[in-house]
Order: C-alpha cells, then structure tokens, then sequence
C-alpha cells in the first residue's frame, strides 16, 4: 500500500520548498510575472505584514506532484488578491494529478479554518467540462466566475499582429509613430532620473499618490535586473504617456499605463501598445498579457472602455475560471 501524500510548507520549511518551486517541473510557475520571482518581489512590497504566504508542495511517494501557491490576505485565502493557483508537475499522469488535487484541497480546507478565512479564491482551467479542480470547488459550494484576459501571441510576429489590429487603430498607431518620441528605461539604459519622472507623472495624472514607496522600490529594482521596460512618449519635449511592462520568463505583463489625456485629446497609447510587442519579442518572451477584458454593466464605463481597448490588440482572447466559496458555508467536501 503506497504512502499517504504528505504537505511541505513554505512556512516550515521555505528552504525545500523554494527548491521544489524552481525545478523543471514546475516551470510554469516562473513563465508568468504573477505567479513567479517578481510577484515574490513586488506584492510583500505593496502588502508587507498584512499579507502572509502559505505556500504548499503536495508530496507523493517522496516526489511534488503539486505546489499550490497562495497567500493569506484580507481574510482570504488567494495569491496576493488574485485567486490562489495550483501548479501540478509536468508530465504527472492523471491518476497522480487526481490524487494530488484532494489532497491540495484538503489542506485548503485545513488553512482556511486555521486562519478563520471569509473566502476561498481558486483559479481554474475553462474546458468544455468540469476539471477535478472544478468539481472540488463546486462540492464546497463554489461559484465560478468567467475571466477573459486579451493577450498577443508574439511568435506570430508583425504579419499576425496586424491581422489581428482593429483596423480603426492602424491611422492612431502611424499618429503614434510621427509625433512621439519613445524613451526607454531598462538594465541596458537604467536612467533612474526618468524612473522618478514616471513615478511623479503617475501621481500627477491620477491626481493622488496611489502606490507605496516600497512598490516603487520594487519595480525599480525588477527592471534593474534587466526583466522590464519602462518606455515613456513624449510630445514636443512634454512627457504624455508611459508604458511598464513586467517579465516572466515567457510571458511579459502590460502592469502599468499612463496617459495624459486630460491635456492632450490624442491618441496617446496606440504606439506605445504597438511598438512594445517588437521589443517584448526581443526580450525572449513568446507571450504578452494586456489584461483582463471586464463585462459590460459589471464595472463602469471606464474600466469597460479600458478593457476595448486591449481588446483590439489582441491575436487570442484567453480564459479561465475563479471558483470562490465562503469555508463557513461548506458543505461535505468531496
């Protein structure tokens, strides 16, 4: 009779645990900004005391069949606000990735009683049925909620860029091409004077300071290692929008935009956008995510008109999942 699967926590032992993480297996887990090395940089910065990781490995036979990466904050059981994920290692055949999933989701369980969590946020694939994850959730009386994230496939290079374009956005790109002049920030070019002119022209435009001085601290130093690109775009001399992008190993996250469209009725972000997915390629990423893509009456106006306007970038519109339960109200988990 085979061994009972065993929990290695970040917590009990980080050591271990961050070595598991970084094996070939788990590969996945660095592809994204989100889930690899700059979001263990950048949410402690932004969070500090009041975020807590719980990371786990699920074990079996000896070997990471799983890591499920998740974090304590709010009274809720996720991965820095975003919904907790669990990696299953590569190549692990259905029966192993089965069993490693009950029992992550028994020590989800276990973590959210122990810390007297409100909520559970879990990430999962959307397929045309329900995955073993899904029916985990579901028997905790989960809802899911649809995600739809815009997201440019690189690889396809110019040629499937532009067959992808809105076509409106092609004169705003050339409006783009004429008249700004990019400067970029990166471990080639590390001008933190321009850094800092970023910095203040996001509290400019959004009219209040909205981001800690440690969060900035922390992107400073990401893209001082050489895994980001500030690029900035100038109109006579006067610094109008500004790009961030974060990198994974494969995948390069639009983070941060800024326009000043209060004093300049131009299409000030269509070039930025559009230049940057040359220079994500050159970086050595195949992926770049422009977010997330909000319904119509769920958010408002703006939010929805952000959400237009990456959407006519895109060459796929991806989705998943975010199954969220409330542990006082589970029921006989399966």
């Amino acid at each position: 009779m085979s061994a009972a699967p065993a929990i290695l926590s970040i917590e009990t032992d980080p050591q271990a645990f961050a070595a598991l993480r970084s094996a070939p297996a788990f590969a996945e887990i660095e592809a994204h900004p989100q889930t690899g090395a700059y979001a263990r940089l950048y949410y402690p910065a932004v969070y500090g005391e009041t975020c807590r990781d719980v990371s786990f490995a699920v074990l079996i036979e000896g070997k990471a069949a799983a890591i499920v990466l998740c974090t304590v904050l709010a009274e809720k059981l996720c991965l820095y606000g975003l919904p907790l994920r669990i990696f299953h290692a590569a190549g692990a055949d259905a029966a192993i990735q089965a069993r490693a999933t009950r029992t992550a989701m028994g020590e989800i369980d276990r973590l959210a009683g122990a810390h007297s969590l409100s909520a559970v946020l879990v990430r999962d694939v959307a397929g045309p049925a329900l995955s073993p994850l899904g029916e985990a959730c579901l028997a905790r009386g989960a809802r899911a909620d649809v995600k739809v994230v815009a997201e440019v496939d690189l690889t396809l290079g110019e040629e499937g860029w532009r067959k992808a374009l809105r076509k409106r956005y092609k004169p705003l790109i050339n409006w783009g091409r004429q008249n700004l002049e990019l400067r970029f920030v990166n471990h080639r070019q590390p001008d933190e004077q321009a850094f800092e002119r970023f910095r203040k022209f996001h509290r400019d435009v959004a009219g209040r300071v909205t981001r800690s001085s440690e969060s900035w601290n922390a992107m400073w130093e990401w893209l001082s290692q050489g895994q980001s690109e500030l690029v900035l775009g100038e109109l006579s001399g006067e610094l109008v929008s500004a790009n961030f992008f974060v990198d994974g190993s494969s995948t390069s996250l639009y983070m941060t935009g800024v326009y000043d469209r209060n004093k300049f009725d131009k299409p000030l972000a269509h070039y930025l956008m559009w230049h940057s997915f040359e220079r994500a390629l050159v970086r050595g990423c195949s992926h770049l995510e422009i977010g997330d893509i909000e319904f119509k009456g769920e958010v408002d106006d703006k939010y929805h008109q952000i959400g237009y306007f990456k959407r006519g970038f895109a060459t796929q519109l991806a989705t998943h999942l975010v199954w969220r339960w409330q542990p006082a109200l589970t029921g006989a988990a399966a």
